[in-house]
């Protein structure tokens, strides 16, 4: 459902990407004696991506074949699909070198001094990132969600932000609403059963809500300037 509007082109992430590669190629060339015959043999290393189950290139390009020969020798090894949360545990784990996450998540890592190295963004026009009022709510407006619970990831993530951001916008008051986190495999139950109010979320926790009968589309961020994006990420310890 998701209409991305990349900063960078396909190319570009591919280049991205397979720089990120070369790390690995790198590292292994320089501890090899080998001939030159030899070593275009040998596996020059390999990445291991934690990619997220959202409409992201890191996850949409994973079974091209253009891409896996843009690779050469570097072995490219995909595990998921992961929520947001568990890719990054998978990374900090030492189970996977990259993955991907959101503006907000990404701001909180860096301040709290988390090894992490960017390299590579995606914008969005905002209709993928909303917040969904459920039929048994009673919401019909921002305001309306003044004491009820809505559902988020994680604070500081994606819809934690898009919640500040769309009550900042309106000129309401963000605090008087009931957050509550919870992993996105139970958005769906909680949204249906009336165990929360609303979701403010992204992508196909986004698509599921608004597709169950009686919800309502509160707002997407396309209404409030949306300033977040998709940040693919790396440790600091592959990057280097």
């Amino acid at each position: 459902m998701a209409n991305l509007k990349m900063r960078f082109s396909k190319k570009s992430i591919i280049a991205l990407i397979c720089a990120a590669c070369a790390t690995v190629s790198l590292a292994a060339c320089g501890n090899s004696q080998k001939s030159s015959s030899a070593s275009s043999k040998e596996d020059a290393g390999t990445m291991r991506v934690a990619y997220l189950s959202t409409a992201n290139y890191l996850t949409t390009l994973k079974n091209e074949k253009f891409l896996l020969d843009e690779f050469g020798k570097s072995k490219v090894v995909y595990t998921g699909p992961y929520t947001p949360v568990d890719g990054l545990t998978a990374v900090m784990s030492g189970n996977a070198d990259a993955t991907t996450t959101g503006t907000g998540r990404f701001i909180d890592l860096i301040a709290e001094g988390q090894p992490w190295v960017a390299f590579a963004l995606e914008y969005y026009n905002g209709d993928s990132q909303g917040i969904v009022a459920s039929a048994k709510s009673g919401v019909k407006t921002l305001k309306d969600l003044y004491g009820k619970k809505v559902a988020i990831i994680h604070n500081g993530d994606t819809g934690d932000y898009m919640l500040h951001r769309a009550f900042d916008k309106s000129g309401l008051d963000v605090s008087k609403v009931n957050k509550v986190e919870m992993s996105p495999k139970n958005f769906q139950a909680a949204f249906t059963s009336g165990q929360i109010d609303a979701i403010s979320s992204f992508d196909q926790n986004l698509a599921a809500a608004m597709t169950t009968p009686g919800a309502k589309l509160l707002v997407n961020a396309k209404k409030y300037g949306n300033m977040n994006v998709t940040i693919h990420i790396v440790s600091k310890s592959f990057a280097k």
